[in-house]
């Protein structure tokens, strides 16, 4: 069953997709009778936490980076998981943040969010 899912995770790296919660659930037989160590990997959602977003230091979410600051949404981030209850950000202090008031967003940006 190991070498299926290596050959699995070797097959989506050849179409340049990452998997990125490969677990036992993840893990799907698909006919137990017939083909007993047949299996498909499941799953492929392009979602990460914001932890991990902040920890990795990457914005995966290509679709809205016309829309969003990277700088502005990894401070956010770091001021919501601070861990000194004296420094983390209020809620309403986070609801004044760029980010959150959209005053960083390009001007055409701004009216095509409000259209869509």
């Amino acid at each position: 069953m190991a070498k299926r899912v290596f050959v699995a995770l070797f097959g989506v790296k050849s179409l340049g997709v990452m998997h990125t919660d490969v677990k036992l659930d993840n893990l799907m037989l698909v006919d137990q009778e017939k083909q007993p160590f047949k299996l498909k990997l499941i799953d492929f959602l392009g979602y990460r936490s914001p932890e991990e977003e902040l920890i990795k230091d990457t914005f995966l979410y290509d679709s809205c980076s016309e829309f969003i600051d990277q700088e502005a949404f990894h401070d956010l981030l770091k001021r919501m998981f601070e861990m000194d209850p004296f420094k983390k950000i209020t809620p309403a202090e986070a609801l004044l943040h760029p980010l959150i008031t959209m005053e960083l967003l390009p001007e055409d940006s701004n009216r095509r969010l409000m259209v869509q």
